[in-house]
């Protein structure tokens, strides 16, 4: 027995030992200094951080021995896989082809990364000052009817991937499944505590009782109170504003207040818009949590979550940049790129037609409507004397479900043709008329105003609903789509 086990041994092959990689580690390390660190600007755009933030991070996580430095990977190049992740929404696979590594490293990394992070939690997530707030104290709009406000507390859904046997419970107002994550923020925008993982059909109120009821949950010092909106209700500590009456601050334009509640409602969403802003400077740093698509499972998303509400309070404390937007210029609907408002559209789309999935009405909009018609047009040589014939309705819902990803039926798109062509015949009727100007530059009628009345008192179902024939615009129609 003795002499097989020597035989088998020695056929084996001789173990090979590899030396350091010192061209490939160099050849890293270049791409790094060149592309990541070797301006403010592309480290901004790539890790999301200024050099100086960065490699003070570093030094962080190297002196409290959060993370190491292995004999390949330095401590700079596993925080720089982990934000450059975390910043874009990329997955490990790309990542790794990126920093030239294996996708095994970039993972091993990344949880490591991750659990370092958590680890700051108590350094940079402190509970708020008891001092009064410099944004209240001597303010005459708010000392001192909020002078013992310590912040704000509200919601932000973030987007979520869970299996099918759970995904019921995680849909709820969006397109898509959530999380609810509820966050208290003190006046300088810090995450001051952040409880995420709850189902995004959860109830605030659900959610904060939760966070009073934990061990290390939501407290609030005697005396003080937070700010929060009419979902949560008006108890001990915390303060709603009037229900009924005008919040939200892009609900006032030039309209002043007309009553005590109004003025109340109008201070106290003022003070409470800076927890709106904190979720909003979170999400433009930290692409991972702007509905986008995540690729990690259930419980490495709700550590992400904690971990960038930690970044964001480290970030302060290193100073203002370019992902925080100054007050004066902060508005609460920001405006968005082409690319963005198309991805809203589609959404707010899609969420009004699983509404109105039972009614024989649709939500257009140009997108669909571009689809819609570059289809029908395609069919002109197919008219017949009733229209068109339910065949092609049917092909066109096809196409708009796989174009503008839209679950419509049939005879959807059979009313809407058919209120298209109503439409177009007050149009023709109206620009047939002597009298009439059309602008051909903005597609527009322009006829006067006696004349609009006298032909609507012939012609009634011409008239604009939405403006009396008494007083017609200069500008009836705008016909262009």
């Amino acid at each position: 027995m003795a002499v097989i086990v020597r035989a088998i041994v020695s056929k084996r092959r001789p173990r090979i030992t590899y030396g350091p990689m010192h061209e490939r580690d160099q050849i890293r390390y270049d791409y790094l200094n060149q592309k990541k660190w070797q301006r403010d600007v592309l480290c901004k755009n790539m890790l999301r951080f200024e050099r100086a933030a960065f490699f003070n991070l570093c030094a962080i996580m190297r002196d409290r021995k959060l993370l190491g430095d292995s004999p390949h990977v330095s401590v700079e190049q596993q925080l720089a896989m982990f934000l450059h992740t975390i910043g874009h929404n990329l997955r490990n696979r790309l990542v790794s082809a990126i920093f030239c590594r294996s996708y095994g490293t970039t993972s091993i990394y990344f949880r490591k990364a991750l659990h370092a992070i958590g680890k700051l939690h108590n350094d940079y997530k402190r509970p708020p000052s008891f001092e009064n707030p410099a944004k209240i104290d001597g303010n005459r709009r708010f000392d001192p009817y909020f002078k013992d406000c310590i912040g704000a507390i509200d919601g932000t859904h973030v987007r979520v991937g869970v299996t099918k046997a759970v995904e019921h419970s995680f849909r709820g107002r969006k397109a898509f499944i959530t999380q609810n994550v509820m966050a208290a923020v003190d006046f300088d925008l810090r995450f001051t505590y952040v409880l995420a993982g709850w189902e995004g059909s959860a109830h605030d109120a659900t959610i904060l009782a939760d966070a009073l009821t934990r061990e290390r949950g939501l407290q609030v010092p005697p005396g003080k109170f937070y700010l929060v909106d009419a979902g949560y209700g008006a108890k001990p500590g915390y303060l709603p504003p009037f229900r009924g009456v005008r919040y939200h601050l892009n609900e006032w334009g030039n309209n002043r207040d007309q009553n005590d509640k109004e003025l109340f409602n109008l201070r106290h969403s003022s003070l409470r818009v800076m927890v709106e802003r904190a979720f909003g400077y979170l999400k433009r740093r930290f692409k991972i949590l702007d509905d986008a698509k995540p690729f990690f499972t259930f419980s490495v998303q709700v550590d992400i979550v904690i971990d960038c509400c930690v970044l964001h309070n480290y970030a302060l404390s290193q100073g203002i940049d370019e992902f925080i937007i100054p007050q004066v210029t902060w508005t609460t609907r920001p405006i968005r790129t082409s690319r963005q408002q198309a991805k809203m559209e589609s959404v707010e789309v899609t969420a009004a037609s699983a509404s109105l999935e039972r009614a024989r009405i649709i939500v257009s909009t140009n997108s669909m409507m571009k689809t819609m018609l570059g289809f029908w047009l395609v069919l002109l040589l197919m008219w017949t004397s009733s229209g068109y014939g339910d065949v092609y309705h049917r092909q066109c819902f096809a196409v708009l479900n796989e174009r503008v990803k839209l679950s419509v039926r049939g005879d959807q798109v059979k009313y809407l043709l058919k209120k298209w062509r109503k439409i177009w015949g007050r149009v023709f009727n109206l620009k047939n008329l002597s009298g009439v100007v059309w602008d051909k530059d903005i597609c527009t009628i322009r006829l006067s105003e006696v004349h609009y009345r006298r032909h609507c008192m012939t012609y009634k179902g011409d008239a604009s609903p939405a403006v009396p024939p008494e007083r017609p615009p200069k500008r009836l129609f705008n016909c262009r789509r």
